[in-house]
């Protein structure tokens, strides 16, 4: 939705109205299966659900998806030429901007059939890339909660609306934050303020201050750096042993040892059940993927360990799936309030006439930092918050590159200057995501039911970002 940095080194983009990644990928499985371009070998072996996920595409054509989209049908027609003629072919979902749209989920599943249709899964250079936070196929670490022993008790989903929520009920009174700010990185932050201001007791460990922490924290404690303690980094491919290279400054503490101490205070028995400092590490590394490493192996190794893994995803064909095969039908989402089959949803009206998108570059990620303030590199190289408008946009309101602007909308307000470019289309505007007031503009709707996001043993249920906005002279 936007000319990006990746953009720039690519061969060709497609810039998609913000939220219709779905639409784009389901008239590509209708360009795919129209033509007979899909694998019928792979399909029968490997998938189920394919006669149902055929006549539910048959009415999504390019036509469709360009009035949608706004990309040309022709282009459409041939990118899923050129994607299922292509031998090695890789579909790579970079970041986390796909899932943070309220139909994120949708468009999401949507792509996720492509590799299968064309029978691009379980070989080299084909698949899904890794997305942000991903881990590659076989690659797991051990998991040192123990949830199935867990007294029964009123638990919050990890979801970032059921959180909210709970502040706002009264069941969540007391926050240790580690390294977290919640105002730049919740969406729907004017709501998620006004439930920080009924905490009981705010406590954020951190390296830098934030605004969350200057509002709101009633404790501040400083943490160290990656370069003050010990970890380990992994990879798609291997593990790194990060040892401690400087001694904590002044009164700073590592987060094992501030939980460890705290959960001495409260009397929580074998709450670090562990002798060595390490023995954490050692805990979470105890998987069949890195070897069963642990901090001392990876010494001995030079400080580098090759993990147990394919390098091609799922080379044995064996799907997380109830079937065990790609469902392009899916009875479990049915169950948990989705769609079985993936699905576009289109936008509902708004009386503001832009969508407003944020995220991240090189220099520029969350409010890290203290939006950069804390380091002269990064502070020199932005005055504030710029936002992204058309040439088409800004004549139309008066406004000029460099102005300042004010972006608002039925939730909240922001502050910026605009940068007036022919990098995003008519229509959108853009920003950099953390700045004050920047998520007080979006939506924080739930993408998936509570019970989804519980499927799975860790995960971090994102609100929607969405966000429709009229901008004017600030």
């Amino acid at each position: 939705m936007r000319v990006s940095e990746s953009c720039r080194q690519a061969d060709e983009y497609l810039l998609v109205k913000p939220g219709t990644d779905a639409a784009l990928a389901l008239a590509m499985m209708h360009v795919i299966i129209g033509d007979d371009l899909h694998d019928q070998e792979f399909i029968n072996e490997h998938t189920t659900g394919f006669a149902e996920l055929s006549e539910h595409v048959r009415d999504f054509t390019p036509a469709w998806a360009e009035a949608t989209t706004g990309v040309d049908a022709a282009r459409i027609v041939e990118l899923a030429c050129a994607y299922a003629g292509t031998e090695r072919a890789m579909i790579v979902l970079g970041g986390s901007s796909l899932y943070k749209d309220q139909n994120g989920w949708q468009a999401a599943r949507a792509v996720s059939c492509l590799p299968a249709l064309t029978g691009k899964s379980g070989k080299p250079g084909c698949g899904l890339g890794p997305r942000h936070a991903a881990f590659s196929h076989g690659f797991g670490t051990n998991h040192i909660i123990n949830f199935e022993e867990r007294p029964p008790g009123d638990y919050v989903p990890n979801q970032m609306p059921a959180i909210l929520e709970a502040i706002e009920q009264g069941r969540l009174r007391a926050f240790v934050l580690l390294g977290a700010n919640m105002l730049s990185s919740y969406a729907d932050a004017a709501r998620m303020e006004s439930g920080l201001k009924k905490m009981d007791l705010i406590v954020s460990h951190d390296l830098f201050m934030n605004d969350m922490m200057r509002k709101h924290a009633d404790v501040v404690l400083p943490a160290t750096s990656w370069l003050e303690d010990i970890g380990v980094k992994g990879t798609h491919t291997h593990l790194y042993l990060m040892e401690q290279a400087l001694p904590p400054p002044g009164e700073a503490r590592a987060m094992t040892a501030l939980l460890r101490d705290l959960a001495e205070r409260l009397e929580i028995k074998d709450f670090y059940p562990w002798e060595s400092e390490h023995g954490h590490i050692d805990a979470v590394l105890d998987h069949p993927s890195t070897g069963h490493a642990t901090v001392e192996s990876l010494r001995a190794r030079g400080g580098i360990g090759e993990l147990n893994i394919s390098h091609v995803a799922y080379p044995d064909h064996r799907y997380a799936t109830p079937s065990g095969k790609v469902e392009f039908y899916s009875e479990r989402a049915a169950q948990h309030g989705l769609p079985p089959l993936p699905e576009y949803r289109p936008r509902p009206g708004s009386d503001y006439p832009l969508e407003l998108r944020n995220g991240r570059m090189l220099t520029h990620f969350h409010a890290f930092y203290d939006h950069g303030r804390a380091l002269p590199s990064l502070d020199k190289l932005e005055d504030g918050p710029s936002l992204w408008i058309s040439p088409a946009d800004a004549s139309e309101r008066g406004l000029t590159d460099g102005m300042p602007v004010r972006l608002h909308n039925e939730r909240g307000e922001c502050a910026a200057l605009a940068r007036v470019t022919d990098d995003v289309p008519p229509g959108t505007v853009w920003m950099h995501d953390g700045w004050p007031g920047a998520n007080s503009l979006t939506s924080g709707a739930r993408c998936v039911p509570d019970s989804a996001v519980n499927l799975f043993p860790f995960s971090t249920g994102q609100a929607a970002y969405d966000a429709r906005v009229e901008v004017s002279a600030g």
